[in-house]
């Protein structure tokens, strides 16, 4: 829905003409929608209030701190490498996100964002952000048709989730390095690379989460070959492991914002070079992928080639089953 406001000339619609510019009607709509739904949340949410007994003390930050670096040297290993995969993934995908609509604007349809309002530099600009907020908004329709696919596939896939999501890494990288041979006055291509980007933004949306939740998940199954496999004793920590693995996503953004300023300025200002460093981090979450740990009960695919394999298999008859079952008489000579 962001993305196809984006796209829109909301400005040119009566009920936003007042605002003079999209970006004006965008943010009115986000406050608009921001306080109907904290009002909902507020007016049904039922919360019940708790209180620590007298006898415990709060923790102390130190505590806190020590409880949280002891988390992460201690962090399940399906966790900690699906951890790395994401990071890299979330470095490429904070660079197309934080570039990705000024780089359209910029260099495929020449226009300039500091030029006078009036100016056809700063209209083709601003054409250049609703074509790239279109592009995005196909992004999301094919990650929706994409993820609700992605269970099959992974189960059909002979290599797993390693090879789906390695895969889909892959077309990141090739389309992020695909960007240096986009042109100006190339747009519908560069509209085209935006929108196969639904193919791993869906991926990176449910294969690491997945990985997290069911690594988790088999901590409250005792018997279960994974908790055994995994020796996870997480106890309580399900938690703190699910924040630290939102630091694959949270922390690369800012590196990314340390690291874009100076590649623009290295690359004498060609925003297609922030691009290019967000295709190398996609390179890198292809490698890494190869060391991912799938989790045997991840889409139940293990468990649908188990049942495959038995249905293949022919019956048994046990020597006592032989035995039980009734013997037909042969017909009497005459």
């Amino acid at each position: 829905m962001g993305y196809g406001f984006g796209s829109a000339a909301l400005a040119s619609v009566v009920l936003f003409s007042w605002l003079g510019t999209n970006v004006r009607a965008l943010f009115c709509i986000c406050a608009v929608v921001v306080i109907i739904t904290a009002s909902m949340t507020l007016r049904g949410a039922k919360e019940q209030q708790l209180r620590l007994p007298e006898d415990i003390r709060a923790p102390t930050v130190r505590q806190v701190m020590k409880r949280m670096w002891h988390g992460i040297k201690n962090t399940p290993k399906p966790i900690a490498r699906a951890f790395w995969v994401q990071f890299w993934s979330y470095f490429a995908w904070d660079c197309t996100f934080i570039y990705g609509s000024d780089w359209m604007g910029r260099v495929v349809y020449g226009g300039d964002p500091e030029a006078d309002e009036d100016s056809p530099e700063y209209r083709l600009f601003y054409d250049g952000v609703t074509a790239a907020n279109l592009g995005f908004l196909l992004m999301a329709l094919i990650s929706i048709g994409w993820g609700l696919a992605l269970p099959w596939a992974c189960r059909r896939c002979p290599g797993g989730i390693r090879v789906v999501w390695g895969a889909c890494l892959l077309l990141l990288c090739i389309l992020l390095f695909s960007t240096t041979a986009v042109g100006e006055g190339q747009r519908g291509q560069a509209v085209f690379l935006f929108a196969l980007l639904g193919f791993p933004k869906a991926v990176a949306y449910q294969i690491p989460w997945s990985i997290v939740t069911v690594t988790l998940a088999a901590d409250g199954q005792e018997q279960s070959s994974t908790a055994s496999q995994y020796d996870l004793g997480l106890g309580n920590r399900r938690g703190l492991y699910t924040t630290i693995f939102n630091l694959s996503q949270a922390s690369p953004e800012i590196l990314v914002s340390l690291l874009g300023g100076p590649c623009i300025y290295v690359f004498n200002g060609h925003l297609t070079s922030v691009l290019v460093m967000g295709g190398l981090g996609a390179l890198a979450a292809v490698g890494l992928c190869v060391r991912v740990l799938e989790p045997p009960t991840l889409y139940n695919r293990h468990a649908s080639d188990t049942r495959k394999q038995s249905m293949e298999m022919p019956p048994v008859h046990t020597d006592q089953e032989a035995s039980s079952q009734p013997v037909q008489s042969l017909p009497a000579a005459v």
